[in-house]
């Protein structure tokens, strides 16, 4: 990806994710999900490593629920 000449870049970013689940019944469970658990960020830079021009910041996101089948 770049604009005129020069280069943009991605730094490699990764994302640790975690789940858990219990099925306490035969038709229901309940759950709890982890995204982006360590709140890691996306630095996008122009032809150097230390000339970031922007950052994407995620938040960690916790889920918890209830399933059930009908």
């Amino acid at each position: 990806m770049g604009e005129g000449v020069v280069p943009f870049w991605t730094d490699s970013t990764l994302y640790f994710d975690m789940y858990a689940g219990y099925e306490f019944a035969e038709d229901m469970s309940i759950y709890t999900s982890v995204s982006n658990l360590t709140e890691e960020k996306e630095d996008i830079y122009a032809q150097w490593s230390d000339h970031v021009i922007t950052q994407n910041i995620f938040e960690r996101r916790i889920t918890f629920g209830i399933r059930t089948r009908f």
